[in-house]
């Protein structure tokens, strides 16, 4: 399998996408997460730094207090939709003569190497300690990829990430179970390491009261047939999130990443990029910028940036990984 081509690089202005940057300030009010009223409710949260270095590992560098200053505010401004959609619940519950416990789903989108795994990890841990008697699950859009033999046939694997190569209906159908109430619903298991959905493995989410699904094309919009709309996963959030970073800093932050695997994960015989393990720096960052250009900022400029005016909460990040702005959506 070819997995890279020497492709020339093409020429991409980001016109649309400077277009979109434009149009920020009439959809969105521009916050800094310090200066948003943290309630004295979750002052005392229990969160430590044993804690976050269990979660997020001794690779990834943050403290209690970031978590505190940057996401507990941004957690407690999602609890007001939170308990906005409870309340709708009950008063629906009550008006149908039902007893229905809906789900409240929460979407995170952005581009490969922004940090929506850390973020998402992080999100989870505080709407835990909060609603601690209630059950928070995550899942990653990459148990809904298809198995690598089928995106070898179908000639997808330089467009692993892309659109079509998530089996949409899959992630369709465990979000409308989610929503539905089912109590038990199975997500297949993604490799990282193998690079693949790993076969008869699944993963089971039962029955949670907030899900986060993090994903880089979760906010794509619907696309329209002859005589309709199909459907599509944002149909199902509640609340969504764009995470953004300026595009050089981003793809410095994939180069890191790169080199960072390339000296621990890559050296594993059984990880699909092994035969990269052994490259020197040099040639491992030309490999990195390389698949930058030519897939991931492809994805992002084509896919994934143009969404980023359809979530309700748009996080921007600087380059210190740092969290810088906040953008609530007004309408």
């Amino acid at each position: 399998m070819k997995f890279f081509k020497n492709s020339k690089i093409e020429e991409n202005s980001c016109m649309d996408v400077k277009k979109t940057a434009n149009s920020l300030g009439d959809l969105y009010n521009k916050f800094s997460p310090k200066k948003l009223n943290k309630s004295n409710s979750n002052e005392d949260i229990d969160i430590n730094q044993e804690k976050v270095n269990s979660l997020l590992g001794l690779d990834i560098d943050f403290d209690v207090e970031e978590i505190k200053d940057f996401y507990l505010p941004i957690a407690e401004l999602i609890m007001l939709s939170i308990h906005n959609r409870h309340s709708l619940n009950n008063k629906m519950n009550e008006f149908l003569n039902t007893e229905r416990n809906i789900p409240f789903i929460i979407g995170i989108a952005g581009s490969v190497a922004v940090g929506k795994s850390t973020f998402s990890k992080i999100l989870r841990l505080l709407f835990s300690e909060i609603y601690k008697s209630k059950n928070i699950e995550l899942v990653t859009t990459d148990g809904f990829l298809y198995p690598n033999s089928i995106l070898d046939e179908k000639g997808l694997m330089e467009r692993k990430g892309f659109p079509e190569s998530y089996n949409t209906k899959l992630l369709y159908d465990f979000l409308f179970n989610i929503k539905s109430g089912i109590k038990s619903v199975e997500v297949p298991k993604y490799s990282h390491l193998v690079y693949d959905i790993l076969e008869d493995e699944n993963i089971t989410v039962n029955s949670p009261s907030i899900l986060i699904l993090e994903g880089i094309n979760v906010l794509q919009p619907p696309i329209p047939k002859e005589n309709y709309y199909e459907p599509v996963v944002s149909d199902f959030f509640d609340f969504s999130i764009y995470l953004d970073a300026d595009e050089l800093v981003i793809r410095k932050w994939y180069i890191e990443r790169f080199l960072n695997l390339r000296q621990k994960a890559f050296s594993d015989e059984n990880s699909f990029f092994n035969r990269f393990a052994d490259i020197d720096d040099q040639e491992a960052i030309n490999l990195a910028t390389q698949i930058w250009e030519t897939i991931n900022l492809k994805n992002l400029n084509e896919y994934i940036l143009p969404t980023r005016n359809r979530a309700s909460m748009i996080v921007k990040k600087n380059e210190d990984h740092k969290i810088d702005e906040l953008w609530l959506r007004k309408i």
